[in-house]
């Protein structure tokens, strides 16, 4: 029997106008409807995977040390510098199209995805040796470490399809369990792995087992048969999306290298590990932002053609990841050595330095993965191109000046400037573009509440704060004291921003 290229019947395409038509006013409700439970769904997801990754990111930090980190880091890098020259953004492509994918498109893809991988991987076993004319002190094991985590990009490639299906018809449900598992193996392998001494390879292990898991779980989820195709001619069309906005991933693979690259090559893997722990830490309110991101990406495709009901879907959007970003920001500044000291352990609060400033970039840097997510759903992925361009070359001629200057906090303030100064321009861009966001005003009661947390936090709690439980309490009540605000401010706002799409009443407002 040839495999059903069909769908299960609640997720079937919702439009099935002529792409560039205005959708249904059931499909909106649809979409409304779909969207919503997608925040509600993946914010419970992230709730239990954080709590894994939380427990899991302690326990890794405490059982390694910033060396090991360091050299991980450098080998993810030099692994997705091979894989940036096989992926063609067929992925992307996919979840863009306006029409429901054919079965033999999927096929295609399938299959392209997986020559690409099986590529890659061949190039990295020969070429592997060469990491350590890039970086010197890396251990001799390094070569094999880069080779065995090459073997996820045929787990991830074999996944595709699957997760863009979901991921299309907005499945959150089912993309949650997925996230789940995926990220509850990698720590629970990790973690156990490190706690028996295998430092660096524990953290390549947690990738391969997550990558397996990740593959069974999702054709358990969205089973796929592929047939035995690979259509150029259903292939160009994806591509031409795909291509540039590949490019667009490109670009910020380059701006992102400069910490593996410049740093790992010019300061050592040590300093390269603080600096790494330092950006992730920071970087945490980027959580949300991602869930928003994963949801916003189909969901603005579905809606481009409805200008008011993308710019006030895209400003809710912002307002919700602001509102949480800005707690963060709020608390790594004001008390960033209680939270390293009682959280990851003494050893890091050598990088506190770089935590508040990573933490104050981010304070406007989460806006660039949601602005970027609603200018490649209306199809302007050569924009994102070109404003990505533009601070990946600022990134590159700061950097090193500055780190040449004042060593590992000269990195950092660096790698700063053209994430804010990037973002200024970002929010300029929008307002113009996407003017129903109403971006400037979704930003002030997210920034009022983080002013009033951070003044608690450095005048009145920090010093209350240096054991775990008193820790605990006054991040809890910084944490209620930034909800009151954001209520007291903005009530209307923050209630439309949790819903994501306006009613039909909120739209005429």
């Amino acid at each position: 029997m040839e495999p059903s290229a069909k769908l299960p019947p609640e997720s079937q395409p919702d439009n099935a106008a002529h792409p560039g038509s205005d959708l249904s006013a059931e499909a909106v409700e649809k979409l409304k409807s779909r969207a919503r439970r997608g925040v509600a769904i993946l914010a419970g997801r992230t709730a239990l995977v954080q709590l894994t990754v939380f427990a899991g990111q302690i326990a890794l930090a405490r059982l390694l040390e910033p060396r090991e980190f360091g050299v991980y880091a450098i080998v993810q890098f030099a692994l997705s510098f091979f894989v940036f020259f096989g992926d063609a953004g067929l992925g992307g492509g996919l979840i863009q199209k306006s029409s429901h994918p054919s079965h033999r498109e999927l096929s295609s893809v399938f299959f392209a995805q997986v020559l690409i991988s099986s590529a890659v991987i061949v190039v990295v076993f020969f070429a592997a040796d060469l990491s350590r004319f890039v970086w010197p002190d890396l251990p001799a094991a390094g070569p094999w470490l880069l080779r065995a985590l090459s073997l996820d990009l045929l787990l991830t490639a074999l996944r595709t399809i699957p997760s863009i299906l979901m991921e299309r018809e907005l499945l959150f449900g089912k993309l949650a369990a997925l996230d789940v598992v995926v990220s509850i193996t990698f720590y629970i392998v990790a973690a156990v792995l490190a706690w028996f001494g295998l430092g660096v390879w524990a953290l390549v292990a947690g990738v391969l087992a997550q990558g397996t898991a990740g593959l069974i779980v999702a054709y358990a989820l969205c089973p796929f048969r592929p047939q035995l195709a690979l259509d150029r001619a259903l292939l160009r069309p994806i591509l031409k999306f795909g291509v540039p906005f590949q490019l667009n991933r490109a670009v910020g693979f380059v701006n992102a290298a400069v910490t593996p690259l410049y740093a790992g090559s010019k300061l050592g893997s040590r300093p390269l590990g603080l600096i790494t722990w330092a950006q992730n830490t920071a970087y945490f309110p980027l959580k949300l932002v991602e869930i928003v991101g994963r949801i916003a990406f189909p969901l603005y495709s579905r809606l481009q053609h409805d200008q008011r009901l993308l710019g006030e879907s895209f400003g809710r959007s912002v307002q919700l990841c602001a509102a949480f970003t800005a707690y963060f920001v709020a608390l790594f500044c004001g008390m960033g050595a209680q939270v390293t000291a009682v959280v990851f352990g003494e050893k890091w609060l050598v990088a506190l330095p770089l935590l508040v400033v990573y933490s104050g970039a981010i304070s406007i840097g989460f806006l660039s993965p949601l602005v970027g997510a609603v200018l490649d759903s209306t199809g302007r992925p050569q924009l994102v191109l070109r404003l990505a361009l533009f601070w990946t070359s600022l990134n590159w001629i700061v950097v090193p000046f500055t780190t040449a200057r004042w060593g590992m906090l000269g990195f950092a303030l660096g790698y700063s400037v053209h994430v804010v100064v990037g973002n200024l321009v970002v929010v300029g861009l929008t307002s113009t573009l996407i003017p129903h966001s109403r971006l400037l005003r979704r930003l002030w009661s997210p920034a009022l509440g983080g002013a009033l947390v951070y003044l608690l936090a450095k005048y009145l709690l920090a010093a209350h704060s240096t054991g775990a439980l008193r820790f605990m309490g006054s991040a809890a009540l910084l944490l209620a004291a930034h909800a009151g605000a954001l209520f007291l401010f903005d009530r209307r706002g923050m209630l439309d921003a949790l819903k994501i799409v306006p009613t039909g009443e909120e739209k005429e407002r």
